[in-house]
């Protein structure tokens, strides 16, 4: 893919999400266009010899009575498991993490992944 052509790094930090409206419906359109967006980024990325790559994935992934209280909690790396994300922004976030990681023991291509969460707002949910 040429879309990396003479970079050394790439943050990938587009998805098609528009808030939890959006989250909740249209689900297959939802899936297929950001897993589109995230494997053809990470096999540009390694097609292109581009080292670190960096995965930005999302708290969508944790089961969503995890985020509902108000009274919040940190989440931990294993609150994912067993798989339970929300709606199939959650499954492709689920699916890309994998397969990040299969980039690096295939490929040796050194990944970074990480879950932002939104941060904004007093006692906020999701």
């Amino acid at each position: 893919m040429s879309f990396c052509t003479d970079m050394q790094e790439v943050y990938p930090l587009a998805a098609d999400m528009d808030g939890m409206g959006f989250i909740s419906s249209p689900h297959a359109q939802n899936l297929y266009y950001n897993a589109l967006i995230n494997l053809h980024t990470l096999e540009a990325a390694h097609g292109n010899g581009m080292q670190p790559h960096s995965h930005t994935s999302s708290p969508y992934l944790y089961p969503e009575f995890l985020q509902t209280d108000t009274t919040v909690r940190p989440l931990k790396e294993e609150n994912a498991d067993p798989a339970q994300p929300q709606d199939a922004y959650g499954w492709e976030r689920m699916l890309t993490e994998p397969l990040c990681l299969h980039y690096q023991e295939d490929y040796g291509m050194a990944v970074h992944i990480l879950r932002f969460h939104n941060i904004c707002g007093l006692q906020g949910t999701w």
